[in-house]
């Protein structure tokens, strides 16, 4: 049933919005002059009822802990931006004699912190634009969006800076908790769908940092137990049905605590015997973090890091053509069985006619034997029904990182590379969670 109070609203605006368009008209022009008339009336309305519950609140006598009487000393004008605008509040703010405490008795009702100048929802607006968008455009856009939000681009930066700030400490406070006692730690995100098999792909993309020639890594991580076939698609795929990623731009170590964090958190230590495959393209970060956190898990070279790095030294050794084609195909297929020491061999007696090609052959024998124990029999593995592939995290990589951070014109600083990293993928693990505390 319909307000009568907003159908009398409605008519009165229904009266201001036939003064400015002529009938009949287009639903693109009545959008166009509606949106910000509506915004206006929202705005005025929001700035009234808030001098109603300031006023409301100082007609009533205070105290202070002290015992003393405060008395009024000042009345300041508050500016707050709210989605439907700006609005400004006068705001009287008191004075112990007994001790020299203060008082804002409108601002603790309306719930405003000192200084703020945003509401809450108004600041995670503008730091999911800013995830989006570079700073400048999502300013931009907001002040399309909602009339009446004109912002700048640094405060678009300092909104996410500041739900980093509040995503990072609640983060890293239950990361202590679960480095001290996992048993202790309650399961508070969805459980893991499989509880017998669980997955986790690391990788690492570099963005460029600020200085000539400079780059800095994003480590990602990619958590999951279940997936959906979609053999509706042309090319048959596989969907990840509870899949959780994880980014920071602080090194392998501190992913890792995280990572360990996530896993109590969806409830991974459970069961004891479960099987845990690790995914990476075996850089030493990813290596030291699978020692320290997953140990029982069986780290796997990723298939296509593997098929891109024998494919790169093949087209050094032979060139561009027909043979590289076919002596990477050759050794590929050895290497898929696990059978290294055979495609080492393989690859031994490539004909090397050049100095350069010889050093490139060796590279890839050395790659190989560095990293024989993490390359399983993959055929024998998909048989069994595991995934081979760490295509998620190569995924995961496209949808955190790159779109945004990996413009050739942007350069990063560690501490905002980390909290667009962070934010972008603890929005896309959960995006009907809130940045800031409610």
């Amino acid at each position: 049933m319909e307000n009568p109070l907003l159908t009398q609203a409605a008519a009165l605006l229904t009266t201001v919005v036939r003064q400015q368009v002529v009938l009949p008209c287009s639903l693109e022009q009545l959008e166009v002059t509606i949106h910000p008339l509506a915004h206006a009336l929202a705005r005025q309305t929001a700035q009234q009822l808030a001098a109603e519950s300031v006023a409301q609140v100082e007609q009533q006598p205070l105290a202070c802990p002290c015992g003393g009487q405060p008395q009024a000393q000042q009345h300041r004008r508050r500016r707050v931006l709210l989605l439907f605008g700006l609005v400004t509040l006068r705001l009287r703010r008191y004075r112990c004699p007994a001790c020299g405490a203060w008082q804002c008795p409108g601002a603790t009702a309306l719930y405003l912190r000192p200084r703020q100048r945003l509401t809450r929802t108004v600041e995670e607006w503008l730091a999911r634009l800013g995830l989006a968008w570079s700073y400048a455009i999502g300013a931009h856009e907001a002040a399309r969006l909602l009339p009446g939000v004109a912002v700048s681009a640094k405060t678009g930066e300092r909104c996410v800076a500041r739900c980093g700030q509040a995503v990072a400490a609640r983060e890293e406070a239950a990361a202590t908790a679960a480095a001290q006692d996992e048993r202790a730690v309650a399961v508070t995100g969805p459980a893991l769908t499989n509880p017998r098999r669980r997955w986790v792909a690391l990788d690492g993309v570099m963005v460029r940092a600020r200085g000539a020639g400079k780059w800095l890594e994003i480590q990602v991580a990619s958590l999951w137990s279940a997936w959906q076939e979609r053999s509706d698609r042309q090319h048959p795929r596989r969907e990840l049905t509870d899949v959780t990623v994880l980014a920071r731009a602080h090194g392998w170590e501190a992913l890792g605590r995280h990572l360990w964090r996530m896993i109590v958190a969806r409830g991974g230590l459970t069961p004891a015997g479960a099987e845990w495959f690790v995914f990476g393209d075996g850089a030493s970060g990813i290596r030291s973090l699978w020692e320290q956190y997953l140990p029982g898990g069986q780290l796997i070279l990723d298939r296509w890091h593997l098929w891109e790095k024998v494919k790169q030294r093949s087209r050094a050794v032979f060139g561009r053509g027909p043979q590289a084609l076919a002596a990477c195909q050759e050794a590929y297929a050895l290497l898929k069985q696990g059978a290294v020491v055979r495609a080492q061999e393989l690859v031994a007696a490539w004909p090397a006619h050049t100095e350069w090609a010889e050093k490139q052959r060796q590279r890839l024998w050395n790659y190989l034997e560095r990293h024989a124990e993490l390359i399983p029999d993959y055929e024998q593995l998909a048989a069994a029904g595991c995934l081979v592939g760490a295509g998620r995290s190569e995924k995961a990589n496209d949808l955190v990182v790159v779109p945004r951070m990996k413009n050739g014109k942007m350069h990063w600083g560690r501490p905002g590379a980390d909290f667009v990293a962070l934010l972008r993928a603890y929005h896309l693990s959960d995006p009907d969670a809130p940045f800031l505390p409610i």
